[in-house]
């Protein structure tokens, strides 16, 4: 199996060819049972922009870089200010 490697400003992402997050999570969406409208998925990084485009609904953080931005269904707050607790409670998957 060949990999590939994506260097991010402060981690390392290994993967295999041909693959990325986008492709992975209608794979994981299909092996549970799931269709991409049941996927949602959040991100804030070059390597999540695939991600956040194939999800039904693509939540880009409030530190997201810009191309995260420009895809993002829906932006919520960084992630150091509860930016993925107020996103859920924005879409109501959860109770103030």
């Amino acid at each position: 199996m060949k990999s590939k490697v994506t260097h991010l400003n402060i981690s390392h992402e290994i993967t295999q060819e041909n693959t990325d997050k986008g492709s992975a999570i209608l794979k994981v969406a299909e092996y549970y049972g799931y269709n991409r409208e049941n996927t949602v998925a959040f991100g804030d990084g070059e390597n999540d922009i695939t991600m956040l485009k194939n999800a039904q609904i693509g939540i880009a953080m409030g530190n997201a870089c810009q191309q995260c931005l420009d895809v993002a269904d829906y932006v919520t707050e960084r992630i150091e200010d509860d930016g993925l607790y107020n996103a859920c409670k924005h879409f109501k998957w959860i109770e103030s």
